[in-house]
Order: structure tokens, then C-alpha cells, then sequence
């Protein structure tokens, strides 16, 4: 009987586990949620998921993967503080005119064990 009741208890623990690690979870994302609203408010306002936030600092503060937690990215987006140099102001504009210009491409790195990198184009399609 002893060991019947330990698998028993076992399976309750093992039940209880997977809630226990969800609630860790969400507790978790509210944090973030909340930590990120006092560094940047933006994002709250704008309803934007903090997981889909990435921080690069330079040459932007921020790359928004717009629906990437939700496995389908529908959008990039740079995200920058206002410029407090020339220089950061030329790199947005920069940035701005590659943008609307459509001076974008996707490519794959891919690197061997030996070392050795290769680039390829996306399946289907050119990568600019």
C-alpha cells in the first residue's frame, strides 16, 4: 500500500507542476510587462508583447517583432529615443531612407563546423 499512495502523490505533484510552472510563467510575463512599462512607456501604450521587444542600444535602441511571441512576425519595427547628436540623427535618417526605399533583404548564414560561412537566398525568391 505504502508504494500505491507514493504514486499516487506522485501523479498529484506531476499535475500540480505544469500549473505551478504556467503561474510562474504569467507571473513572470506581468513583471516584464510591468518593468518595461517604467523603462519605456511607449511600449505599454502601444499594446506591444515585451517578449516581442529586442534591445540592440546602437544604431537603435529597440527592433519590435511584431507578433513573433504569437509564432507569426507581421512586422519589424526600429524603435529609437530622439536623436541627441547629429550623428544619431544622420543614422536615423539613414535607416529611414533604406527603409522607404526598400533597401531590405533577408539572407541565411550558415556556418560549418569546420568554420566555414556560406550565404544563401531565402527559398523562392531573391533576397533584395
Amino acid at each position: 500500500m505504502p508504494l500505491i499512495n507514493e504514486l499516487k502523490k506522485e501523479q498529484r505533484l506531476d499535475g500540480q507542476e505544469d500549473k505551478i510552472k504556467e503561474k510562474a510563467k504569467c507571473r513572470g510575463q506581468a513583471r516584464a510587462r510591468r518593468r518595461l512599462k517604467k523603462i519605456t512607456p511607449y511600449f505599454s501604450d502601444q499594446a506591444i508583447n515585451p517578449q516581442d521587444v529586442k534591445v540592440l542600444f546602437d544604431p537603435v535602441e529597440y527592433l519590435i517583432f511584431k507578433g513573433l511571441n504569437g509564432k507569426k512576425c507581421s512586422a519589424l519595427e526600429f524603435v529609437d529615443h530622439p536623436p541627441r547628436t547629429e550623428q544619431r540623427e544622420r543614422v536615423q535618417k539613414s535607416l529611414a531612407r533604406a527603409i522607404d526605399s526598400g533597401n531590405l533583404e533577408w539572407r541565411t548564414f550558415r556556418v560549418a563546423q569546420t568554420g566555414r560561412v556560406t550565404s544563401e537566398a531565402p527559398a523562392g525568391g531573391e533576397s533584395g
